[in-house]
């Protein structure tokens, strides 16, 4: 978040969720749904979960 200048609140709008609970989710009180997890990742455009779901989702400049 710090390299990408996003505060809390901006990554939850990005990721579609709230941000209490990315604040947890960041903060490691809560288990993240596999949804968030990917909404996430989206938003970070980075992967945080092993899977093939970020690459197969990941939108490219053609999009």
């Amino acid at each position: 978040m710090a390299q990408r200048r996003l505060g809390l609140r901006e990554l939850a709008r990005l990721a579609q969720s709230s941000h209490p609970t990315v604040k947890a989710v960041l903060e490691g009180t809560r288990l993240p749904a596999s949804h968030t997890i990917l909404l996430l990742e989206l938003a970070l455009d980075l992967p945080l979960y092993p899977s093939r779901l970020f690459e197969e989702l990941r939108p490219t400049a053609d999009d």
